[in-house]
């Protein structure tokens, strides 16, 4: 029998029949050292083993067997409700992280992705998002993180409603995971997705005319005229924005998790080796986008960043 790579991922077992009861109650301690009212995000089981330490007793902030059984845990319980994580018990669903491997992202999926990852790196989008949230609490600090509404179905002038309509949004799934609207088409006369508060373009063609070179270039100078003012909203490089989005998302769980009391410790190095074998890339690559996040998140301009400059590799 071949033996299986340390880091491998061993394939899923059935998760315990009490689900998330169950868990809280194994993993009561760990639980009690996260903060409360946030997602609680799975972590990939490569970028779970680059963490272990490799002496003992462990480093303050690494994984200890405790944590990495609560993780592997998490995992499971994910897997059993198609989630990237859990909040307040309920599981957070968001396909453009999670994808299965019997159905990948199409198309259209890897560019709403990519809009994602534009959205989370541009920080004019992030200082609204900020601000939604203030609201959110001040109205009601108690109410989840993610509120369950979307974009059409909210009043006319609503904050939240005026904020997923400026930005494009069918919703959130959490505070930090933003739901973009699809394109829609259908037979007939055009119909918005979004409710009155969506900005976009509705193109109705009728069946004898043909959609030439010139109605996309149309369509594309209109719809880069509703953008958010300083947002470049694509479509272009939506591959390279949809990896750092996962790139960012990785860091952001790994690191609010275990980072802080240890980053002085070789830290950094192993979270790059991780998010490499997680997202099957190397580390230079990953070292790469961690670069790119950090240009757009203080200037916002995919332009100024070197390897933005060229043709979308997609």
């Amino acid at each position: 029998m071949t033996a299986r790579p340390p880091d491998e991922p061993r394939p899923p077992r059935p998760p315990a029949p009490d689900g998330w009861a169950g868990f809280r109650r194994r993993h009561s301690a760990w639980l009690a050292g996260l903060r409360p009212g946030e997602p609680i995000y799975r972590i990939p089981r490569p970028l779970l083993s680059a963490l272990r330490p490799r002496r003992s007793p462990p480093r303050a902030g690494w994984l200890d067997d405790a944590a990495a059984r609560a993780e592997v845990d998490l995992g499971r319980l994910c897997d059993a409700h198609d989630a990237v994580g859990f909040l307040d018990g309920s599981p957070v669903r968001f396909r453009l992280l999670a994808p299965g491997p019997a159905s990948p992202l199409g198309v259209s999926e890897l560019r709403l992705k990519g809009y994602v990852g534009r959205l989370l790196t541009h920080p004019g989008f992030l200082l609204e998002l900020a601000e939604q949230r203030r609201l959110q609490d001040s109205r009601d600090p108690h109410a989840p993180a993610a509120p369950p509404v979307l974009a059409g179905e909210a009043a006319g002038d609503d904050p939240f409603a005026s904020f997923c309509g400026r930005w494009g949004l069918a919703g959130l799934a959490a505070w930090d995971l933003p739901v973009p609207l699809p394109a829609l088409l259908s037979p007939g006369p055009p119909a918005p997705g979004g409710g009155p508060a969506a900005r976009g373009v509705s193109l109705f063609i009728p069946f004898h005319q043909a959609l030439d070179d010139e109605l996309v270039r149309r369509a594309r100078r209109m719809l880069r005229g509703l953008a958010a003012p300083g947002f470049d909203p694509g479509p272009s490089h939506h591959l390279a924005f949809g990896r750092m989005l996962d790139v960012l998302h990785l860091e952001r769980v790994a690191a609010g998790r275990y980072g802080p009391a240890s980053r002085g410790s070789g830290f950094v190095a192993r979270l790059v080796l991780g998010v490499a074998r997680s997202l099957e890339i190397t580390e230079f690559q990953v070292r790469k986008w961690r670069k790119a996040i950090s240009a757009r998140l203080r200037r916002g301009d995919a332009a100024v960043i070197p390897s933005f400059r060229g043709p979308d590799p997609g």
